[in-house]
């Protein structure tokens, strides 16, 4: 019996659910330092969405094995966009010149 409505519940939680459900990709690296000489490249295009706007982004990742114990990297980003949803809206009125002159006497 306590089975069955174990199942219930489940089956109510999914039920209410969205259809979709989103969650950032965890980034996991190698905790291994690279050998001597060795390198890495890698590249990925990152995409994110907000409601304030959308931002996407081409990184690029170069490691080099220094030595057994050290890795450089360096991580150049070679495109990125971050376009907002909204607009900003900016209304301007002269009221004088800055030289305490009004404008129609500077023409």
């Amino acid at each position: 019996m306590k089975i069955k409505k174990i199942i219930i519940g489940f089956a109510v939680l999914f039920a209410f659910l969205p259809g979709k459900l989103f969650s950032q990709v965890l980034e996991t690296e190698e905790s291994k330092p690279l050998l001597p000489g060795q390198y890495e490249i890698g590249t990925g295009l990152e995409f994110q969405t907000s409601k304030e706007g959308t931002e996407t982004a081409l990184p690029l990742a170069i490691e080099y094995g220094l030595s057994k114990k050290f890795t450089l990297l360096v991580e150049p980003v070679g495109f990125t966009s971050i376009l907002p949803t909204m607009i900003t809206t900016m209304l301007f009125y002269f009221v004088r010149a800055l030289n305490g002159n009004s404008e129609e006497n500077n023409n």
